[in-house]
């Protein structure tokens, strides 16, 4: 009894282990592009809108005033995703930081033609912001590009195991949080009928359960686990690094089954979570015609991961 008592349990063991990993840097570049995804989609839950919609009107389009209707047009997608530090203190050249803060926060690979669409969104809204019409036709083109490009990012991670991969689960939510808030402009524009939003909601919620179960699919299939005479090695294939433990016991399926456990949750459970608070806010109409709520927060700084 004495010797059952001291064997430690597999949830214990498998915390040593991801501890362990993730001393040891296995995954550094998950931990940069989790913190970066994380922050965007708090900061794009839980803020005002209609403070970012007093900044794009003062800084962003001096001759709204003349045209109420396009008070919203960029304050959803660009205020709330962007960081403080940038756009604080915005002069005459508020549409570049405005650009740069948009490079910052979508800088993965996955995520290029993403930042390529919102920036030329930004620019396009800059020549066109004393026609609300012209306004509304590319809010129309640029929403139609990005929802495009999100089943460009989700279609491979569906298909092909490979692909399903951490990184970009968190470069898919980061684009569908930036697809809903110009979704949300456009229902302040007059573009959008709020039902087709809520549709758009819909889809992106089940998209991301989808992207979630191929994700731990892919997770279990790279995480190997082998015992030896004393001790046991845990593989991460994926992230190229391996750890060892003590561990003179062979009951390696259990250990697996909690370190699949601890590794999703801590890397895309919370996230998940805070973009379906987002979605239940859109399905239960707590956003009303203001646009997805908004302020000027801080962001990290989410060097790319490649660096």
């Amino acid at each position: 009894m004495g010797n059952n008592a001291s064997v430690p349990q597999p949830k214990e063991t498998a915390q040593k282990l991801y501890q362990k990993m993730k001393n040891k840097g296995g995954y550094k570049k998950v931990r940069i592009s989790w913190k970066c995804t994380k922050a965007l989609l708090k900061k794009a839950a839980s803020a005002g809108f209609e403070f970012g919609a007093k900044f794009m009107l003062t800084k962003m389009l001096p001759l709204a005033t003349a045209i109420p209707a396009t008070a919203g047009l960029g304050a959803a997608l660009l205020v709330g995703s962007l960081a403080s530090d940038v756009l604080s203190g915005a002069s005459e050249d508020t549409s570049s930081k405005i650009i740069a803060a948009i490079r910052k926060v979508l800088n993965e690979e996955k995520e290029q033609e993403i930042c390529n669409i919102t920036i030329s969104y930004v620019n396009r809204c800059k020549i066109f912001e004393t026609s609300h019409e012209k306004l509304c036709e590319e809010a129309k083109v640029y929403e139609r590009d990005l929802f495009n490009q999100l089943t460009r990012i989700s279609n491979p991670m569906l298909q092909l195991p490979e692909n399903a991969t951490v990184q970009n689960f968190h470069s898919w939510l980061k684009s569908a949080c930036f697809h809903l808030q110009m979704l949300s402009d456009m229902i302040t524009l007059g573009v959008r009928d709020p039902n087709e939003v809520l549709k758009a909601a819909k889809i992106h919620s089940n998209t991301m359960k989808e992207l979630g179960s191929a994700v731990k699919k892919q997770l279990s299939s790279v995480i190997v686990l082998t015992s030896f005479l004393l001790s046991i090695r845990l593989t991460d294939n994926e992230a190229g690094q391996s750890v060892y433990i003590y561990y003179p016991y062979f009951n390696l399926k259990e250990i697996k089954d909690k370190y699949l456990e601890l590794l999703f949750d801590d890397q895309c459970k919370s996230v998940a979570e805070k973009f379906n608070s987002i979605i239940a806010d859109f399905l239960a109409g707590k956003l009303g015609g203001k646009g997805l709520p908004l302020e000027l927060v801080s962001l990290p700084h989410c060097p790319t991961s490649a660096a």
